[in-house]
């Protein structure tokens, strides 16, 4: 009779680490077998840069043109097939409601935010589930401001270097220049 609480308890401790294990080997299943995208940055308005201990990205490619007119809410989940372009940088070349069929296409789970037509064409604003460059505590607001510095000039690459597979993404680091951010201040 007495085993019986102790293996209750052993269950009950073993279905509690399932989850969060699960979610941590799924992210590591991603870094180490998805594709590498660089999603270039943009700056952020600076009145909500930070909060505690992360950093707020914006991306240039959360702004897609469908020339299809698609008609989206706010708040619907879609589906950007992506690619790389010529600068060597991410790129939506189709947002679908449905993901891809194509074991060949790469994807990521997106939610749209807006979206209004301009002469005939449907500007769609998405966000991306990697918005957010988790960052040590004392090197968080340096990083914040060379962020938001370097993010204006022209003449540096600043962009997010994200892992994606089947949809889901992992945002590994972000870059300047091909050097980490965070290898960049004191």
């Amino acid at each position: 009779m007495k085993q019986l609480p102790i293996a209750l308890f052993i269950l009950v401790a073993l279905v509690q680490w399932f989850f969060p294990l699960q979610l941590v080997l799924q992210g590591e299943r991603i870094l180490k077998e998805g594709k590498v995208y660089k999603f270039k940055t943009v700056p952020v308005d600076p009145n909500d840069p930070f909060r505690g201990k992360y950093m707020v990205l914006g991306f240039e490619a959360s702004e897609f043109r469908d020339y299809d007119g698609e008609q989206w809410q706010s708040n619907e989940t879609a589906y950007a097939s992506l690619r790389t372009n010529q600068k060597g940088f991410a790129e939506i070349y189709d947002l679908d409601r449905e993901a891809p069929f194509d074991d060949e296409v790469d994807f990521l789970k997106v939610t749209i935010r807006n979206s209004y037509d301009n002469n005939n064409i449907r500007m769609v604003f998405l966000d991306f589930p990697f918005e957010r460059f988790y960052l040590e505590e004392s090197k968080a607001p340096k990083v914040e401001d060379l962020f938001r510095k370097l993010s204006t000039q022209k003449n540096k690459n600043v962009y997010a270097l994200v892992h994606i597979k089947q949809g889901q993404s992992v945002l590994k680091d972000v870059m300047v220049d091909d050097i980490p951010i965070v290898d960049l201040v004191d």
